[in-house]
């Protein structure tokens, strides 16, 4: 057991302000001694010197703890000065007490040197002289020594800071630099350390220590608000392209008969309060519109003038039907926009999160729930009105209509927030009644998002157009052009995606050499009706891949959470994948990650080619095996789920095909052409879909367990017990998007 860090550092002070004392004490010098309260050596008792000199002496072991078995070497040396310092104090007190005795309790400080000479000899004088000069430039040594290493330590617990504390406060980090560079400046500064000089060390230290281990505690804290693939649905939102948009600021421009003029979101964010609504259509762009004014700069400026100066935080969720439990819940919704507001408002995380503070020491942090979430919120809301520090928070909530419970209760939620003080919510979903009748009824706080975007889907058409080399070169029949644009305006009814699937066939055409009138026509072939314009696309794929794509499609379907590119590349390999076996020299002759860089391109092709871009990477990343695959938009899923098309996809099906079944075989082929592939969330995925199986197929799964365990200890014996390989979160790239 050692000292505490920082009393080493308060114990030196003390050494050397008794050494300091005992040095003037027996000096030759006539030096002026001044009492505690400022008496003259003139005037001073001896009494007095002894009662002070008691005083420091006895500072010498207050701090040590009697039950410590050991100490560092540097501390040691401290501790053996320190015991030194105590043996010349009770010598020097004990002299004092030989001069006092009798009537000499009254004798004055001048006169103590001299009477010391007569009680001591010369040479003893001038060895305890030596005592404390020595005592004194060895403390100096190991001191500088100690706080050294202290200072190596701070610095240390900063670079973890810029690495582990996610995107902490800069200014706090900023802070804890300037306190470091500040101590480190007090020790060069000078090579005389002085108890004073210490003192201020020591508090330097303690403050930056206190400094440092707030900072722990409150990632400890964020960091347990984290969940898997926190960013992933806001990374899967397309971009809003060039120039659309902008007229959801600028309703001013537009004449009065244009829909757009009515828009009242600008000052909604500059002095409105509650909850905006954002509805519209299926495909018609919400999510990306809600993307556009989480991130737009204009509608931080316009939420800078609301907050008029106090501290303002703004946050967000993107609800996701495809995604995990978290990403379609209550439970994530909270955890996520309390994350952002205690990230940028780390001095909250002590108060709303009190129990798991007192806790947060011992690194471990239990799960979150409703009850404590809910409770959190109750805090903040007490928070968000203090007088001294006044704070504003605007909460962007997409996809209501993709919460997976009932609509009332997420419909609660969101009122319930939007009802503390300084708090108000942009919200967004398609135009379902009970969305309506509770956020439609204030049409200056609501909008329709398909009535207001034609002329943004007339310029995302013509742009897309222009990139092809070849529309270019008909730039002389502007009218045709014009009539082409603005036939895919008005089939469009305002549906963004519609018109995505509606150009990527148009610039396949402009490829294939297609003059304006045979793109005209491949328009007006087009379904306008969603439904019927999937129907058509998979109705077009060949014939040798509608197996296939059928059998993908139901996967798909069948998941709760969106797979990775690397099992597909796996699926309808053969049905002898439970025969015995082992791993294929091929695979294992090269790089893992290597062999599902190649794969995943191939499956990225074949996504393109043979699904008609209905299905699609959601990863942006570079990294191997992070890739995941999901429907082109919920509509697409929505219309797949149908009878008409579920019938339509049995039928292309091989016979007695079972997704779950089909998913179990494609991990066990992952597992074994991937070595180390497999993660520890999809062995879950794989339990679970062999327990589906068995229940539809009444069959029991054990061939399948069996497989799967000879494959593994085939593959990796430890592959059962560390599968981490692509599920961890990675807090640097966590910005918190909702």
């Amino acid at each position: 057991m050692v000292l505490d860090p920082l009393s080493a550092i308060g114990l030196a002070a003390n050494i050397v302000q008794f050494i300091d004392f005992s040095r003037r004490l027996i000096s030759d010098a006539k030096e002026i001694y001044h009492s505690t309260n400022g008496t003259s050596a003139e005037n001073v008792e001896l009494q007095d010197v002894a009662e002070s000199l008691s005083r420091l002496s006895s500072t010498l072991i207050s701090p040590l703890d009697p039950s410590q078995a050991a100490v560092a070497q540097t501390e040691a040396e401290i501790v053996k000065i320190a015991a030194a310092s105590r043996v010349v104090g009770d010598e020097l007190q004990a002299a004092i007490q030989s001069l006092t005795a009798g009537d000499g309790s009254r004798k004055k400080w001048r006169s103590f040197l001299q009477a010391l000479k007569t009680l001591w000899k010369r040479d003893k004088i001038a060895k305890l002289r030596k005592r404390l000069e020595d005592a004194r430039s060895n403390l100096s040594v190991h001191v500088l020594s100690y706080i050294s290493v202290r200072q190596g330590q701070a610095l240390q617990s900063l670079e973890d800071a810029r690495t582990q504390y996610l995107e902490i406060d800069s200014m706090r980090l900023q802070r804890l630099e300037t306190m470091l560079e500040s101590l480190r400046n007090l020790v060069q500064s000078t090579q005389d350390i002085t108890g004073e000089h210490l003192t201020r060390i020591d508090q330097g230290l303690r403050s930056s220590e206190h400094e440092a281990e707030s900072l722990r505690k409150e990632t400890t804290i964020l960091k347990s608000l984290v969940f898997e693939r926190m960013a992933a649905r806001y990374s899967a939102i397309a971009e809003a392209h060039k120039d659309t948009f902008k007229w959801i600021f600028e309703p001013s421009r537009w004449p009065s008969s244009d829909p757009r003029s009515g828009i009242r979101f600008h000052e909604w964010l500059t002095h409105g309060e509650g909850i905006y609504w954002v509805s519209g259509k299926p495909g018609s762009g919400k999510s990306t519109l809600m993307k556009y004014l989480y991130d737009c700069s204009e509608t931080l400026q316009r939420l800078e003038a609301w907050a008029d100066g106090s501290r303002l935080v703004t946050a967000g969720f993107f609800f996701w039907i495809s995604g995990s439990d978290m990403q379609k819940s209550q439970l994530g919704l909270l955890r996520q926009v309390l994350f952002d507001i205690l990230k940028t408002f780390p001095d909250w995380i002590p108060i709303i999160c009190l129990e798991r503070w007192a806790r947060s020491r011992h690194g471990f942090q239990a799960e979150w729930t409703m009850l404590e979430l809910n409770e959190a919120f109750r805090r903040l809301s007490h928070l968000t009105i203090r007088d001294e520090n006044p704070s504003k928070l605007c909460i962007f909530v997409d996809g209501l209509d993709e919460y997976d419970g009932d609509p009332l209760d997420i419909m609660k939620t969101i009122q319930n927030i939007a009802r503390i003080d300084n708090v108000k919510v942009c919200i967004s979903s398609r135009p379902w009644n009970c969305f309506e009748d509770v956020f439609g009824q204030d049409p200056r706080n609501k909008l329709y998002l398909q009535d207001l975007t034609k002329t943004d889907i007339a310029l995302y058409a013509r742009e897309k157009l222009d990139e092809v080399a070849n529309f270019s070169t008909m730039t002389t029949e502007v009218a045709r052009m014009e009539r082409l644009v603005s036939e895919i305006v008005s089939r469009a009814q305002g549906v963004f995606l519609w018109v995505y699937l509606v150009t990527r066939s148009l610039r396949d055409g402009l490829i294939n050499g297609d003059s304006l009138s045979l793109l005209y026509e491949r328009v007006l072939e087009m379904p306008s009706d969603l439904d019927k314009f999937f129907e058509k696309m998979i109705k077009s794929v060949d014939k040798v891949y509608r197996r296939r794509m059928a059998h993908t499609f139901r996967v798909v379907l069948a998941t709760y959470r969106p797979l990775r590119l690397l099992l597909y590349s796996c699926i309808d390999e053969g049905d002898d994948i439970l025969r015995q076996g082992s791993v294929r020299d091929d695979f294992m002759s090269v790089q893992v990650d290597e062999k599902i860089q190649v794969v995943e391109e191939t499956m990225r092709r074949q996504l393109n080619g043979r699904y008609r871009g209905l299905l699609e990477s959601t990863e942006s990343s570079d990294k191997p095996g992070v890739k995941r695959v999901d429907f082109l938009h919920r509509t697409v899923g929505d219309f797949l789920e149908t009878k008409q098309m579920q019938d339509l996809l049995a039928s292309y099906s091989a016979q007695n095909f079972n997704a779950y079944l089909c998913i179990c075989k494609a991990f066990i082929r992952q597992a074994e052409n991937f070595p180390g592939s497999v993660s520890s969330l999809e062995w879950d995925d794989f339990f679970e879909c062999a327990s589906v199986a068995e229940d539809e197929l009444g069959t029991p799964s054990t061939p399948l367990l069996d497989r799967m365990n000879d494959v593994c200890h085939l593959c990796s014996p430890t592959e059962k017990d560390s599968l981490e390989l692509v599920d961890e979160i990675d807090f640097k790239d966590n910005r918190i998007y909702f």
